[in-house]
Formats: structure tokens, sequence, C-alpha cells
């Protein structure tokens, strides 16, 4: 089962460039946020093919589009969905598999300030090699953002 599953990733990655989300919804919202981004991907971004997939039972999807690799193409993009499912339906774009280095730019947008102070507070607890992303606020994006 997981050879198929990770077999989906292999062809998106070997269809283009990947800009990949792992959003988790209430599940009752998932169904209308799909729908409104097929919409709002339609009349914005139809360059870009959407390839989804996941656990749609308990929320979450991987939210993939395969399309042009221009960097300021591919930041609107993300900025238009993240801003629909975090704006417009109150989403995760951590998901299952957390934070990760290329949604800290995201962190530092949508977290409230103090979930921040406090996630920093409880990695601070585990000493410095305990998380493998900053907690923190950033001014600057990291490398490898999108």
């Amino acid at each position: 089962m997981w050879a198929l599953r990770h077999s989906l990733s292999e062809g998106l990655r070997a269809s283009g460039s990947v800009v990949g989300f792992d959003l988790s919804f209430r599940r009752r919202d998932l169904a209308r946020f799909r729908a409104e981004a097929t919409t709002m991907l339609d009349a914005n971004f139809p360059d870009y093919a959407l390839c989804d997939f996941g656990h749609v039972a308990d929320g979450g999807i991987h939210f993939n589009l395969v399309g042009p690799t221009t960097p300021e193409r591919r930041a609107a993009l993300r900025e238009a969905v993240l801003t629909l499912a975090i704006d417009g339906f109150g989403a995760s774009f951590s998901g299952e598999h957390g934070l990760g280095r290329a949604f800290q730019d995201a962190y530092d947008r949508f977290t409230p300030r103090a979930i921040q102070d406090y996630s920093a507070a409880v990695a601070a607890v585990f000493g410095q090699g305990s998380a493998s992303v900053r907690l923190a606020p950033t001014t600057s994006s990291p490398s490898g953002s999108l």
C-alpha cells in the first residue's frame, strides 16, 4: 500500500515542478475548499495542474500543483492557496508532516504571536537540537521556501 502512495509523489515529480501543500481542514470544509480552490486556480492559475490526494476522511489533503517554475508565479500561487485555505477556511498549512523549513514563512505570517512564543518556549525546554525548524518569527524568507 505504501509503495502505491509513494508512487503518487514520484509520478508528480516526474511530471514537472511541484508546488505542494499538506493541508488539513475541518472535514465539513474540505470539499468546499477544494471547489473554491479549483475555481480560483482555473481563473488565476490555468497553467498549473491540480494533482491532489490524501486522507480526506480525517480532513487532510496533499494539495499539489504541477506547473511553471518561474519563482514569481510559484510565489503568487503559494500565497493564493495559503490565503484561501487559512484565512478562508481556518485550515492548517502543516497537516500531518509538521511545519518544515519550506513553510516557516507561513508560520511567521499566519500563526498568532502568542502561539509562536509558547512554541518557542516549549522547544527551548527540549534543547537546541530537539526541533528541526526554528519556531520564532523571521524577518527574511529562508532559502528554499518555495
